[in-house]
């Protein structure tokens, strides 16, 4: 489990140690091509080794927990926990003391209690932690008062146990989060489980690292307001294939300052094309303690090689926000949620956290609003749509309607929903009539998009007036 590995070892975080890295680095880069494969292929069978052996100092349920959870075959979260209310009770009792136990002679904590009590000292703020340490009181004041730390680093005194706004961040911040270097996936894995997808080659090197450091923190935070990603925990693809702006410095950075977020993550996948990269990579597998290595895996190869190593943990093609040929982000989605969180803030006069409702995560056979044409009910729905479009062109008016109708129940029989994006940049079912006009709009859309294919197809092309 990962109830606070971070705050029950004195293990030394991801890639802590600059002289280690810097020394296989530069061992790496002294070698001959052939004698850097014979390191990678001894680093492999290291790897393999030392994953094995973690997984063995695990009892048999652990292991089989870990696995499952991974490949996203059930999920490990906390989802199926009662929380009784009796139990809660007590359990928020016990935090409470052990957090006046901890308050001496002016700490973070009491710092946070005058900057705005209603945030640290709400029960939403103290379960959010509690589940992400599996319930136990004594690791949640640890990760608390870590947190607290985190935030008097990247922000002022003033912000000390607020909840982190979007008007709270500089601009290189703000540009950083647009950059969708890091984004929430619009769809989860195969458990579902939200995707946090990093994306280095999108960062822009201008920014300083402090900066991203403060957009990572917004983001994730934002998607942690969600109490089922609190409960089932988040998968993070950290895609690195290609050329890249990050150095192990940032990674070392970004995890020294967010490891104290209240999250459980269920799975880490970094996926990366290049040895050297694969080599560190490992080096920070080989750091952390036993308990936590089954969450991470290091992927090694071309973009396709990487996108099937993914599936056979759960992950779809479709959660991950790349472009056809996945040299580039498609972003558009990204800057969707983007605006919802700046309509969601400015409706909003005060920080709340809204927990006290189901979250509607997307499926792949849902029909989405917006940009999310690559979704598999999108697809479903534009595939159906051109094999009646011959027969809807020709039709009256009222057929066209019991057409729709006869599309939006096959999505609907394939356990497909329609959702769009509310204002609070949740998913929500929309209702029948606007269904009805989405799928209308599709044979509308597909119809134009036909007949301009034909236009051009049969076009004569217009060379100009030649004078003699």
């Amino acid at each position: 489990m990962m109830n606070g590995w971070f705050y029950r070892s004195n293990s030394i975080s991801l890639l802590n140690n600059t002289k280690e890295v810097d020394t296989l680095s530069d061992s790496l880069l002294r070698r001959q091509p052939s004698e850097v494969d014979d390191v990678v292929s001894s680093t492999r069978r290291d790897l393999d080794k030392f994953l094995a052996d973690s997984m063995l100092q695990l009892s048999a349920e652990e292991r089989e927990s870990a696995l499952d959870d991974l490949h996203g075959i059930r999920n490990g979260g906390n989802d199926k926990v009662e929380e009784d209310p009796a139990s809660m009770n007590r359990l928020l009792e016990e935090l409470d003391r052990n957090l006046k136990s901890m308050k001496r002679g002016g700490n973070l904590y009491e710092q946070a209690e005058r900057n705005d009590p209603s945030y640290v000292s709400s029960r939403d703020f103290r379960i959010m932690f509690l589940r992400a340490c599996d319930y136990d009181p004594e690791a949640s004041v640890l990760r608390i008062f870590g947190f607290l730390e985190i935030q008097k680093s990247l922000f002022s005194q003033d912000k000390i146990g607020k909840k982190i706004l979007l008007e709270d961040l500089d601009g290189e911040a703000i540009e950083s989060i647009k950059s969708g270097a890091m984004q929430i996936s619009a769809l989860t894995d195969i458990a579902g489980r939200k995707v946090l997808f990093i994306f280095p080659r999108a960062r822009r090197v201008q920014t300083s690292i402090q900066s991203d450091a403060r957009a990572r923190y917004y983001i994730t935070m934002a998607m942690l307001e969600s109490e089922q990603v609190q409960k089932m925990g988040f998968v993070a693809v950290y895609y690195s294939t290609g050329s890249n702006t990050e150095t192990a410095n940032h990674c070392r950075y970004y995890s020294g300052k967010l490891m104290h977020l209240p999250f459980r993550l269920a799975g880490f996948h970094a996926c990366v094309s290049s040895w050297k990269t694969y080599c560190l990579g490992s080096m920070a597998i080989y750091r952390m303690p036993s308990s936590a290595v089954p969450k991470f895996r290091i992927h090694c190869g071309s973009d396709m090689e990487c996108l099937y190593k993914l599936a056979s943990f759960g992950i779809p093609r479709d959660a991950l926000p790349l472009s056809a040929d996945l040299c580039q982000l498609d972003n558009g989605p990204h800057l969707e949620w983007y605006l919802h969180r700046q309509l969601l803030e400015r409706n909003r006069s005060t920080a709340v956290l809204d927990l006290g409702h189901p979250m509607i995560v997307p499926g792949p056979n849902d029909v989405l609003f917006g940009r999310f044409r690559s979704n598999g009910g999108n697809r479903a729905l534009r595939k159906m749509v051109s094999y009646l479009l011959k027969e809807y062109n020709s039709t009256l008016k009222e057929n066209k309607t019991r057409m729709a109708l006869e599309v939006m129940r096959e999505i609907g029989n394939s356990g497909g929903r329609f959702l769009k994006l509310n204002s609070a940049g949740e998913w929500e079912e929309v209702s029948h009539i606007e269904a009805l006009e989405k799928t209308a709009k599709t044979f509308r859309n597909t119809r134009r998009y036909n007949k301009r294919e034909s236009e051009d197809v049969f076009a004569v092309p217009d060379y100009g007036t030649k004078t003699l």
